[in-house]
């Protein structure tokens, strides 16, 4: 598997610069900088056609850098938690859109798994309480998606265990110093030693707006005319008003 050199979108709304980002992930679901998507329903199923990991089922990266600095200076640590923008933004979308129900033909088995990276210093996550109030606050958030979604299982498997949970949690400390690209990196890279599959780059305040995503990005992968699985997909941009709003493929 060679390493794939993407080129991250820059975002009109906010004026972002485009940063250069390499991966040696197989396949990368999607790359964005822009805060508001959605992407065209699909029919997507499972097993995917050339799907990478049947019968078991697909594990699905999430990287996300996170930074507390430029939160409320004089709030108790669970309030700094509590105002970091992955609980009002990103996290609640991607629960109310990233699963099909249970009984939907376009339901697949599939573990979500959150890498969160951060520099260390950080005055909330490089602190054990921090920490402890962050995951806490996650898996609060998660529970009902997890009791709902039932995404890690087969339909033959009535049980439960933690290793089978289908949102999974990595908290990562970097020694660099306020470098997004280089945190990405290395969450990335950490997800695909660890055998993920495919690797989502969302920022934490970023909007899914259509159910069933996940399940639509990878089809597109499956089909890629270069090779199946290898390439980069994405949503439409609501924000800039562009159709096909970054997107990019190649290897």
């Amino acid at each position: 598997n060679s390493n794939h050199a993407v080129r991250l979108s820059r975002c009109e709304r906010r004026g972002r610069p485009a940063a250069a980002l390499v991966s040696p992930a197989t396949a990368l679901v999607f790359v964005v900088f822009c805060s508001s998507l959605h992407c065209p329903a699909a029919s997507s199923g499972y097993p995917f056609e050339n799907n990478l990991t049947y019968p078991e089922p697909v594990r699905l990266a999430i990287t996300i850098p996170l930074t507390s600095r430029g939160g409320p200076s004089e709030a108790s640590m669970q309030e700094k938690v509590a105002a970091l923008r992955i609980f009002s933004s990103f996290l609640p979308s991607f629960l109310s859109s990233a699963q099909m129900p249970r009984n939907s033909t376009d339901h697949f088995p599939c573990t979500f798994e959150f890498w969160i990276g951060y520099d260390r210093g950080d005055p909330v996550f490089d602190t054990d309480n921090g920490r402890i109030l962050f995951e806490g606050q996650f898996r609060n958030a998660v529970r009902e998606f997890e009791e709902q979604a039932f995404c890690g299982q087969h339909d033959d498997e009535r049980e439960k265990t933690p290793r089978d949970s289908c949102v999974r949690l990595q908290v990562r400390p970097f020694n660099y110093t306020n470098t997004l690209t280089a945190l990405w990196n290395g969450l990335n890279s950490e997800a695909y030693q660890d055998g993920c599959h495919y690797i989502f780059m969302p920022n934490d305040d970023l909007w899914m707006h259509t159910r069933g995503w996940p399940g639509a990005f990878m089809s597109a992968l499956a089909s890629s005319p270069v090779l199946p699985n290898l390439g980069v997909t994405g949503p439409w941009d609501r924000v800039s008003g562009q159709a096909g709003r970054g997107r990019r493929g190649g290897r």
